[in-house]
């Protein structure tokens, strides 16, 4: 199967299944576990899948971002600038993925620094769009 066939499958599927813990930690748990655990998860299922199937990682971050985006678009209050961060922030986190992975031969090693990234922008994000 080819890579952009593969990182299109991945994005689109993890995006739907982020939608779905997403919406289970909100429910059960509260707002920090979401901007906390749940880029954690997020980053482990995009980059491993796609890692392990051999597609573009940084691709598959895009496509995520792109669905995500479009649900921000489409359903929030913040609509085009909410979609724009979300495009932005998912593709940003797939480059770092890659890059700490290259300079360290370990795809754990770029996963762990996307995670941080994908916290502190989550940090970030709530803290500048609900003060």
């Amino acid at each position: 199967m080819n890579s952009l066939f593969l990182s299109i499958l991945i994005g689109c599927f993890m995006a739907s299944m982020s939608f779905g813990l997403n919406s289970y930690l909100m429910k059960h748990w509260n707002k920090l576990v979401v901007i906390t655990l749940g880029p954690i998860i997020e980053e482990m299922s995009k980059s491993y899948l796609a890692w392990y199937l051999g597609a573009a990682i940084v691709l598959t971050h895009v496509i995520f971002g792109v669905i995500e985006g479009g649900y921000d678009l489409v359903s929030s209050r913040y609509g085009v600038q909410g979609c724009i961060l979300s495009i932005g922030g998912h593709s940003l986190f797939g480059i770092v993925t890659v890059i700490f992975y290259e300079i360290s031969g370990l795809v754990s090693v770029g996963i762990l620094m996307a995670s941080l990234c994908h916290i502190g922008y989550n940090i970030w994000v709530i803290y500048h769009f609900t003060n």
